[in-house]
């Protein structure tokens, strides 16, 4: 069975890792980038993703001050290769 192609996947709220953790075994040829801006779990998700060399984790946040955004649903992964 072919794995699905995945474009790079960011978790913008990486938090302590466990989503970035699921995306990595259910997508293990997609490149994944989970981004995490608070120093305690920023260490708790390098803990629990060091173990999927697919997931690169970042200590930062995605903008620098407090603010909103509107988010739209996409399909994470489509097609087969």
């Amino acid at each position: 069975m072919r794995t699905p192609y995945c474009p790079p996947t960011q978790d913008g709220g990486g938090n302590v890792g466990y989503a970035a953790s699921l995306f990595a075994m259910v997508y293990p040829n997609a490149q994944i980038i989970t981004v995490e801006p608070d120093k305690h779990n920023f260490a708790a998700n390098k803990m629990n993703t060091h173990r999927f060399p697919n997931v690169h984790a970042v200590n930062a946040g995605l903008w620098d001050k407090q603010t909103y955004i509107d988010l739209m649903a996409a399909e994470v992964c489509f097609g087969w290769e």
